[in-house]
């Protein structure tokens, strides 16, 4: 082959290589924005943390597409918006265990808040939202003073808060212990008085389970996997530094269901708004 004939050849493998390059690129591209326009990715639920949901209807029950939502957390003040789609519906991932409360406006319809909404850890619950019609400067509060019915999800495990936490006795100030007092799990050992008359557990993070199947659990902290190699917790926060730990047996989503055996799910505490100031 001549000097020209091998130029033209390296030249057309050259074009070739360059617009297989940009078709993959652009290909790229599109999946990249169609990932992050969906909105399953974008409120995809994160171990520890939950999921508002539901729908905004009008007083005939009709669902009211491009509702205007502000869900925010009284404890920090921290707010997300919402709109409704075309079918009436909202959702709202990644938000932190707390109190919260939600405010509905839309034009034509008087302003709906909703308090008193309490979301526990690794919870979905779905608070429906129905508007009147009048003028939007006027505003109609419901007040919710329970924990709603978490009927997005079959999880039903032991929740247990901050201040169950700090009230529950446990040895060696290792709050995994309290898995044994959720239903259904299973130990190997127990607490028990060590030498100095303190109290201690016996066993290691991995000595309970459920169904008969020992060791072989699941643990997050803060929406990140949080176990070794030998299914022992990574780090094992102590009492003073968790929010909510939350031991779930069966029912919980697949996401997170590495396991057959209790899935082990801890917040640490988060910053409010409030000043405590300790006298001495």
């Amino acid at each position: 082959m001549t000097s020209r004939g091998l130029n033209l050849t390296r030249r057309h493998n050259g074009q070739h290589t360059s617009s297989w390059l940009s078709s993959l690129v652009c290909i790229l591209g599109v999946i990249a924005g169609m990932l992050a326009n969906s909105p399953a990715l974008v409120n995809a639920q994160t171990a520890g943390l939950g999921t508002i949901s539901g729908t905004v209807t009008d007083p005939s029950g009709a669902m009211v597409p491009q509702a205007r939502l502000k869900i925010t957390n009284l404890a920090t003040g921290v707010s997300r918006d919402s709109v409704t789609n075309g079918t009436g519906y909202y959702e709202v991932g990644a938000l932190i265990p707390g109190k919260y409360k939600i405010l509905v406006s839309l034009p034509g319809f008087q302003d709906l808040l909703r308090e008193g909404i309490t979301l526990e850890a690794d919870a979905r619950v779905s608070v429906p939202m129905q508007v009147a019609v009048g003028q939007s400067v006027q505003t109609v509060v419901v007040q919710s003073d329970a924990s709603l019915l978490n009927t997005e999800s079959g999880s039903s495990g032991q929740v247990l808060t901050t201040r169950q936490l700090e009230a529950l006795p446990v040895s060696g100030n290792n709050p995994t212990w309290l898995a044994l007092i959720a239903p259904g799990v299973q130990g190997t050992t127990g607490q028990a008085a060590s030498t100095d008359d303190t109290l201690a557990w016996t066993g290691l993070t991995q000595d309970f389970g459920a169904y008969g199947i020992i060791g072989v659990n699941e643990f997050s902290l803060d929406g990140a996997p949080n176990e070794t190699n030998s299914r022992q917790s990574g780090l094992n926060p102590t009492i003073d530094e968790l929010g909510e730990t939350k031991f779930d047996v069966t029912g919980y989503e697949a996401a997170v269901g590495h396991t057959m055996g209790v899935l082990t799910t801890q917040t640490t505490k988060y910053g409010t708004n409030d000043l405590v100031i300790s006298q001495q």
